[in-house]
């Protein structure tokens, strides 16, 4: 009931998000989700940015 009346509310406040986590197992797994990726983000940061062009 309560994640119902989130959903409502979002639609009714008229900012409705992306995605909607609800829930603290959602919250655990996007967590988790970001931290892997900000993980690979930074062993690949230095070639990323070497590969870059010069405007």
């Amino acid at each position: 009931m309560k994640g119902a009346a989130v959903i409502v509310d979002a639609i009714d406040g008229g900012a409705f998000p992306v995605r909607l986590f609800l829930g603290p197992d959602a919250i655990g797994v996007v967590t988790e989700k970001t931290d892997q990726v900000r993980a690979e983000l930074a062993r690949q940061h230095g070639v990323a940015v070497s590969t870059g062009h010069a405007d």
